[in-house]
């Protein structure tokens, strides 16, 4: 059964990659540097901050190792530039790099587009109008960022601990309120640690409930540690809670999702932001350099 599945997993690995090579060998792309990225979003993304005539970006919309192999296996087969650009995830904690592929300067694409205009906006946006005339915007949004990004740093470092200690935990698609491991009321964001750890666990049919002491310890020693949390904070995480406190009466807007405050984030992300970035550094550094190969040519 195991075999069949590898089997028919590579079957569909081949066919996404066949695609994307069919899609870099057309005219519209001609020479241009490929950039692949992890999903159809981050195409959005960087047509919207970075679109320029000498990059062309495309996806096997499969997620980080297969960005890496498929730039790996596009060098082979074509003559263009080809780069990956993926969340860094741990990475940078971990100080691990990729060849030929670069990395978000923080943790995920949702955590570098987070700034405090955005969190401005989204309440005066989706807060009742008798709830918002009095309130201090600037102040909420600041304490609110503050708050959301802490409990997703205490998410992050419970993700990591797992990793460090090679346990598979399932977290991908985790509801962190209908498990109660998160609350909310009015905008502070509250979490419970070990209800998140048992929570995870119980819903992860290869990890014994035993572990949950290995993971609170080693969570414990990450967190004196003192990473930055933008590196241990996961923006999809972020984009759920700050989707849950605006599910509250005081939202305009109780129909909220996870994906419109992903859609809301990408709208007010600016090049200007992303300039400030050495993700763009790096990105735009490939053109100068094409520039002063032809010079020298």
């Amino acid at each position: 059964m195991s075999s069949l599945r590898d089997a028919t997993r590579e079957r569909s690995d081949e066919t996404k990659f066949s695609a994307l090579l069919l899609q870099v060998q057309t005219d519209h792309v001609g020479n241009r540097i490929i950039f692949v990225v992890e999903g159809d979003s981050d195409i959005t993304l960087f047509n919207m901050v970075l679109r320029n005539t000498e990059f062309f970006y495309c996806t096997p919309a499969s997620g980080k190792a297969d960005v890496i192999e498929a730039v790996d296996r596009l060098r082979t087969r074509i003559s263009n530039q080809v780069y990956g650009i993926v969340d860094a995830d741990f990475d940078h904690v971990l100080e691990k790099t990729y060849n030929d592929t670069f990395m978000t300067d923080v943790h995920d694409a949702e955590i570098m587009m987070l700034h405090d205009e955005f969190i401005t906006d989204f309440i005066t946006e989706h807060t009742q109008n008798h709830i918002l005339g009095p309130m201090q915007i600037d102040e909420v949004g600041q304490r609110l960022m503050r708050n959301l990004m802490s409990v997703c740093n205490e998410i992050g470092l419970v993700k990591l601990a797992c990793r460090l200690l090679n346990l598979n935990v399932r977290f991908k698609g985790m509801n962190y309120f209908t498990s109660e491991a998160v609350t909310v009321n009015d905008f502070n964001v509250s979490i419970n640690i070990q209800i998140l750890i048992e929570a995870a666990i119980r819903r992860s049919p290869r990890v014994e409930q035993t572990h949950c002491i290995d993971i609170y310890n080693k969570y414990v020693e990450l967190n004196q540690a003192g990473y930055c949390i933008y590196q241990t904070a996961n923006g999809h995480d972020f984009c759920q809670l700050l989707a849950q406190v605006f599910k509250q009466p005081l939202s305009s807007d109780r129909n909220v999702t996870v994906k419109g405050v992903e859609k809301y984030l990408r709208s007010k992300y600016t090049k200007e932001n992303f300039e400030r970035t050495n993700l763009y550094e790096q990105m735009i550094r490939l053109i100068e350099t094409d520039a002063e190969v032809e010079e020298v040519a």
